[in-house]
């Protein structure tokens, strides 16, 4: 690369976020945590899709009150 910025920048997405997301090939190899992660957080993208099939306004006002609760979440936390 041509900036030491960008190189470091590519140097720690590299480490931090490829390590993350590694999967076992051989026998000893650890599982990165977005592999770990994704099991759940596909469970829940299953309970979504099945609540747009079966009730579509329901699904987009539980998504606007879980959305609604992160935000107010965040700014009661600061």
């Amino acid at each position: 690369m041509y900036f030491r910025c960008a190189a470091a920048l590519n140097r720690m997405f590299s480490n931090v976020v490829m390590r993350a997301a590694s999967s076992p090939y051989e026998e000893g190899d650890r599982t990165g945590f977005l592999n770990r992660a994704f099991k759940y957080v596909y469970a829940i993208r299953r309970v979504g899709k099945r609540l747009k099939a079966w009730h579509r306004p329901t699904c987009y006002v539980v998504k606007r009150v879980l959305f609604g609760s992160i935000f107010a979440g965040i700014v009661y936390a600061l």
